[in-house]
């Protein structure tokens, strides 16, 4: 006779409903972007002739920053929409693929400028979107999210 061994697997997780994203985190999520990664790229120069054959060319960096969990695209768009920042140095110029943020700079001033500010514009995110949670809209709809999911279980029966 053969015997298995049981595994405690703990609480089972919420069920989730058809339609719901797994990788989009509820909106009560913080949303966390640690230090960016940084990669550089030598590309020809734009009609610069030089007397050394390093001035044929021209250096770029492409920061990357992950956030963690992977934020919601309105959580995309408020961090996008922070208000402060320099004139060159704004959440706007920052491009998302969909796992990550990411920018192409040529100094190292300007990396370290988007590395202090993007916290901040991390921050203004958080609270935007937990701000937007909160709307009468939300609200509602959440409300009736839940008459819905009880009428569903109801007709199941």
């Amino acid at each position: 006779m053969k015997t298995t061994a049981r595994s405690e697997t703990g609480p089972r997780a919420p069920r989730r409903r058809r339609g719901d994203d797994p990788r989009t985190p509820p909106a009560s999520a913080r949303i966390a972007v640690g230090s960016p990664r940084v990669r550089a790229q030598v590309g020809p120069a734009a009609q610069r002739k030089g007397r050394r054959a390093t001035d044929a060319f021209d250096t770029s960096f492409i920061v990357v920053w992950r956030p963690v969990p992977t934020p919601s695209g309105e959580w995309v768009e408020f961090l996008r929409q922070a208000p402060f920042g320099s004139e060159t140095i704004h959440a706007r110029r920052l491009q998302w693929d969909g796992k990550a943020f990411s920018v192409e700079l040529r100094t190292e001033a300007d990396i370290e400028a988007f590395a202090a500010a993007m916290p901040d514009w991390v921050e203004f995110a958080n609270v935007a979107l937990g701000k937007a949670a909160n709307t009468p809209e939300r609200r509602v709809a959440r409300e009736a999210e839940k008459r819905a999911l009880e009428i569903e279980t109801k007709l199941r029966r």
